[in-house]
Protein backbone atom coordinates (compact mmCIF):
# COMPACT_ATOMS: atom_id res chain seq x y z
CA UNK A 1 0.00 0.00 0.00
CA UNK A 2 1.53 3.30 -1.07
CA UNK A 3 2.00 6.00 1.52
CA UNK A 4 1.40 9.43 -0.09
CA UNK A 5 4.47 11.59 -0.63
CA UNK A 6 4.39 14.42 1.88
CA UNK A 7 5.19 17.34 -0.39
CA UNK A 8 5.29 20.69 1.45
CA UNK A 9 1.77 21.78 0.54
CA UNK A 10 0.30 18.37 1.21
CA UNK A 11 2.10 18.16 4.55
CA UNK A 12 0.43 21.42 5.56
CA UNK A 13 -2.96 20.06 4.49
CA UNK A 14 -2.42 16.91 6.54
CA UNK A 15 -1.43 19.04 9.53
CA UNK A 16 -4.63 21.06 9.25
CA UNK A 17 -6.72 17.90 8.92
CA UNK A 18 -5.13 16.31 11.97
CA UNK A 19 -5.51 19.49 14.03
CA UNK A 20 -9.17 19.66 13.06
CA UNK A 21 -9.70 16.00 13.95
CA UNK A 22 -8.19 16.46 17.38
CA UNK A 23 -10.85 19.06 18.10
CA UNK A 24 -13.51 16.87 16.52
CA UNK A 25 -12.53 13.92 18.67
CA UNK A 26 -12.88 16.03 21.78
CA UNK A 27 -16.42 16.94 20.79
CA UNK A 28 -17.54 13.45 19.80
CA UNK A 29 -18.67 12.57 23.31
CA UNK A 30 -20.91 15.65 23.39
CA UNK A 31 -22.75 14.76 20.19
CA UNK A 32 -23.07 11.03 20.78
CA UNK A 33 -24.76 9.18 23.57
CA UNK A 34 -22.38 7.10 25.60
CA UNK A 35 -23.90 3.88 24.30
CA UNK A 36 -23.81 4.85 20.59
CA UNK A 37 -21.63 2.50 18.54
CA UNK A 38 -20.55 2.94 14.94
CA UNK A 39 -22.55 0.60 12.73
CA UNK A 40 -21.69 1.89 9.26
CA UNK A 41 -18.77 3.34 7.28
CA UNK A 42 -19.68 5.21 4.09
CA UNK A 43 -17.29 6.47 1.44
CA UNK A 44 -18.07 9.58 -0.58
CA UNK A 45 -16.24 10.91 -3.64
CA UNK A 46 -14.57 7.77 -4.97
CA UNK A 47 -14.59 6.92 -8.67
CA UNK A 48 -11.30 5.06 -9.08
CA UNK A 49 -10.81 3.67 -5.58
CA UNK A 50 -13.20 0.79 -4.79
CA UNK A 51 -15.29 0.42 -1.64
CA UNK A 52 -13.48 -2.86 -0.93
CA UNK A 53 -10.21 -0.99 -0.47
CA UNK A 54 -11.69 0.54 2.70
CA UNK A 55 -12.48 -2.86 4.24
CA UNK A 56 -9.52 -2.81 6.64
CA UNK A 57 -10.62 0.60 7.91
CA UNK A 58 -14.17 -0.72 8.34
CA UNK A 59 -12.85 -3.60 10.46
CA UNK A 60 -11.29 -1.10 12.85
CA UNK A 61 -14.33 1.18 13.02
CA UNK A 62 -17.44 -1.00 13.10
CA UNK A 63 -18.66 -1.69 16.62
CA UNK A 64 -16.50 0.96 18.23
CA UNK A 65 -17.55 4.06 20.14
CA UNK A 66 -16.50 7.22 18.21
CA UNK A 67 -14.46 8.71 21.04
CA UNK A 68 -12.37 5.53 21.27
CA UNK A 69 -11.04 5.94 17.72
CA UNK A 70 -7.89 7.69 16.56
CA UNK A 71 -9.53 9.78 13.84
CA UNK A 72 -6.24 11.25 12.59
CA UNK A 73 -4.84 7.76 12.09
CA UNK A 74 -7.97 6.74 10.16
CA UNK A 75 -7.53 9.71 7.82
CA UNK A 76 -3.87 8.86 7.22
CA UNK A 77 -4.82 5.23 6.51
CA UNK A 78 -7.35 6.42 3.94
CA UNK A 79 -4.78 8.74 2.36
CA UNK A 80 -2.34 5.81 2.09
CA UNK A 81 -4.66 4.10 -0.40
CA UNK A 82 -3.13 4.22 -3.92
CA UNK A 83 -5.42 6.77 -5.58
CA UNK A 84 -6.50 8.91 -2.61
CA UNK A 85 -5.09 12.44 -2.44
CA UNK A 86 -6.90 13.74 0.65
CA UNK A 87 -9.65 12.50 2.95
CA UNK A 88 -11.88 14.01 5.62
CA UNK A 89 -14.08 12.38 8.25
CA UNK A 90 -17.52 13.38 9.45
CA UNK A 91 -19.80 11.70 11.95
CA UNK A 92 -23.50 11.34 11.23
CA UNK A 93 -26.42 10.32 13.36
CA UNK A 94 -27.39 6.68 13.85
CA UNK A 95 -23.79 5.51 14.10
CA UNK A 96 -22.39 6.36 10.65
CA UNK A 97 -18.81 7.43 9.94
CA UNK A 98 -18.38 9.07 6.52
CA UNK A 99 -15.12 9.50 4.62
CA UNK A 100 -15.19 12.37 2.11
CA UNK A 101 -12.45 11.45 -0.33
CA UNK A 102 -10.65 13.47 -2.98
CA UNK A 103 -8.80 11.26 -5.45
CA UNK A 104 -5.83 12.20 -7.60
CA UNK A 105 -6.93 14.09 -10.71
CA UNK A 106 -5.94 12.61 -14.07
CA UNK A 107 -3.73 14.82 -16.23
CA UNK A 108 -3.74 12.50 -19.25
CA UNK A 109 -4.57 9.07 -20.67
CA UNK A 110 -1.62 6.70 -21.00
CA UNK A 111 -1.63 4.56 -24.13
CA UNK A 112 0.71 1.57 -24.36
CA UNK A 113 -0.28 -0.61 -27.30
CA UNK A 114 -3.78 -1.87 -26.54
CA UNK A 115 -3.48 -0.98 -22.86
CA UNK A 116 -4.75 2.31 -21.41
CA UNK A 117 -4.61 3.90 -17.95
CA UNK A 118 -5.10 7.28 -16.33
CA UNK A 119 -2.12 9.13 -14.89
CA UNK A 120 -2.03 11.90 -12.28
CA UNK A 121 0.29 14.89 -12.21
CA UNK A 122 2.50 13.26 -9.56
CA UNK A 123 2.94 10.18 -11.77
CA UNK A 124 0.43 7.88 -10.04
CA UNK A 125 -0.91 5.42 -12.63
CA UNK A 126 -4.61 4.71 -12.14
CA UNK A 127 -7.02 2.23 -13.75
CA UNK A 128 -9.15 3.60 -16.55
CA UNK A 129 -12.71 4.13 -15.37
CA UNK A 130 -15.00 6.21 -17.57
CA UNK A 131 -16.80 7.76 -14.59
CA UNK A 132 -13.49 9.26 -13.44
CA UNK A 133 -13.04 11.24 -16.68
CA UNK A 134 -14.78 14.60 -16.48
CA UNK A 135 -13.13 16.12 -19.55
CA UNK A 136 -11.32 15.23 -22.74
CA UNK A 137 -7.78 14.20 -21.82
CA UNK A 138 -4.71 14.22 -24.06
CA UNK A 139 -3.19 10.85 -24.92
CA UNK A 140 0.30 10.25 -23.53
CA UNK A 141 2.59 7.84 -25.36
CA UNK A 142 5.94 6.33 -24.47
CA UNK A 143 5.26 4.95 -20.98
CA UNK A 144 4.10 1.65 -19.52
CA UNK A 145 0.58 1.40 -18.13
CA UNK A 146 1.57 -1.42 -15.77
CA UNK A 147 3.79 0.67 -13.48
CA UNK A 148 2.37 2.04 -10.23
CA UNK A 149 4.05 5.40 -10.79
CA UNK A 150 5.87 7.23 -13.58
CA UNK A 151 7.66 9.52 -11.12
CA UNK A 152 11.28 9.78 -12.23
CA UNK A 153 10.67 8.34 -15.67
CA UNK A 154 12.57 10.23 -18.44
CA UNK A 155 10.59 13.21 -19.68
CA UNK A 156 7.51 12.61 -17.55
CA UNK A 157 8.11 15.66 -15.35
CA UNK A 158 8.38 17.83 -18.47
CA UNK A 159 5.17 16.35 -19.87
CA UNK A 160 3.22 17.05 -16.67
CA UNK A 161 4.63 20.58 -16.45
CA UNK A 162 3.54 21.17 -20.03
CA UNK A 163 0.06 19.67 -19.55
CA UNK A 164 -0.50 21.57 -16.29
CA UNK A 165 0.40 24.84 -18.03
CA UNK A 166 -1.69 23.93 -21.08
CA UNK A 167 -4.74 23.10 -18.97
CA UNK A 168 -4.78 26.67 -17.66
CA UNK A 169 -5.44 27.92 -21.22
CA UNK A 170 -8.60 26.53 -22.78
CA UNK A 171 -7.54 27.05 -26.39
CA UNK A 172 -4.26 25.26 -25.83
CA UNK A 173 -5.92 22.40 -23.92
CA UNK A 174 -8.58 21.68 -26.53
CA UNK A 175 -6.20 21.85 -29.48
CA UNK A 176 -3.73 19.25 -28.12
CA UNK A 177 -4.60 15.60 -28.72
CA UNK A 178 -1.43 13.57 -28.13
CA UNK A 179 1.80 14.11 -26.20
CA UNK A 180 5.15 12.34 -25.99
CA UNK A 181 8.75 13.23 -25.17
CA UNK A 182 12.22 12.67 -26.59
CA UNK A 183 15.69 13.96 -25.69
CA UNK A 184 16.15 15.96 -28.88
CA UNK A 185 12.82 17.81 -29.10
CA UNK A 186 11.54 17.67 -25.54
CA UNK A 187 7.74 17.66 -25.34
CA UNK A 188 6.17 16.81 -28.69
CA UNK A 189 2.43 17.16 -29.20
CA UNK A 190 0.03 16.56 -32.05
CA UNK A 191 -2.70 19.06 -32.77
CA UNK A 192 -6.27 17.89 -32.45
CA UNK A 193 -6.90 18.86 -36.06
CA UNK A 194 -4.86 17.15 -38.79
CA UNK A 195 -2.24 15.84 -36.35
CA UNK A 196 0.26 18.65 -36.93
CA UNK A 197 3.52 18.11 -35.03
CA UNK A 198 4.09 20.75 -32.32
CA UNK A 199 7.49 21.04 -30.63
CA UNK A 200 7.40 22.61 -27.15
CA UNK A 201 10.90 21.77 -25.85
CA UNK A 202 11.79 21.05 -22.23
CA UNK A 203 11.30 24.39 -20.45
CA UNK A 204 9.55 27.76 -20.60
CA UNK A 205 6.24 26.02 -21.34
CA UNK A 206 4.10 29.02 -20.46
CA UNK A 207 5.93 31.05 -23.10
CA UNK A 208 5.71 28.36 -25.78
CA UNK A 209 2.02 27.79 -25.05
CA UNK A 210 1.32 31.51 -25.38
CA UNK A 211 3.10 31.45 -28.75
CA UNK A 212 0.97 28.49 -29.84
CA UNK A 213 -2.22 30.30 -28.81
CA UNK A 214 -1.22 33.48 -30.68
CA UNK A 215 -0.15 31.51 -33.76
CA UNK A 216 -3.41 29.59 -33.75
CA UNK A 217 -5.51 32.75 -33.56
CA UNK A 218 -3.48 34.87 -35.96
CA UNK A 219 -2.36 32.34 -38.56
CA UNK A 220 -4.09 28.97 -38.36
CA UNK A 221 -7.63 30.35 -38.15
CA UNK A 222 -6.99 32.25 -41.38
CA UNK A 223 -4.59 30.01 -43.31
CA UNK A 224 -5.83 26.64 -42.04
CA UNK A 225 -3.91 24.10 -39.99
CA UNK A 226 -3.60 21.70 -42.91
CA UNK A 227 -1.04 24.07 -44.42
CA UNK A 228 1.54 22.98 -41.81
CA UNK A 229 3.50 19.83 -41.11
CA UNK A 230 5.53 20.99 -38.08
CA UNK A 231 5.36 24.05 -35.81
CA UNK A 232 8.45 24.52 -33.66
CA UNK A 233 7.79 26.65 -30.56
CA UNK A 234 11.01 25.90 -28.67
CA UNK A 235 12.92 29.08 -29.43
CA UNK A 236 12.38 32.34 -27.64
CA UNK A 237 11.01 35.15 -29.76
CA UNK A 238 10.35 33.04 -32.86
CA UNK A 239 8.22 30.29 -34.34
CA UNK A 240 9.72 27.99 -36.96
CA UNK A 241 7.29 26.23 -39.25
CA UNK A 242 7.54 23.55 -41.88
CA UNK A 243 4.73 23.66 -44.37
CA UNK A 244 2.90 20.56 -45.50
CA UNK A 245 3.73 19.22 -48.93
CA UNK A 246 0.93 18.51 -51.34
Amino acid sequence: MKVPSLKPIKAIVIGVIISTLVGLAALVGIHYERNTLLREVRISGIEITTNDEFDKIREVVIGQHPDSLNLAELVLNAMALPYVDTAFIRLEAAGALVFDVVEYEAIGLLVDGNSEALVAEDGTVMPLREEAISESLPLIYGYSTTRKSLHGEPGFEEITQFLTASRAHELSWITISEVTWNKEDGVVALSHENGVKLLFGSEHFEESIQKWISFYKEVILHKGIDAFHTIDLRFRGQIVTREATT
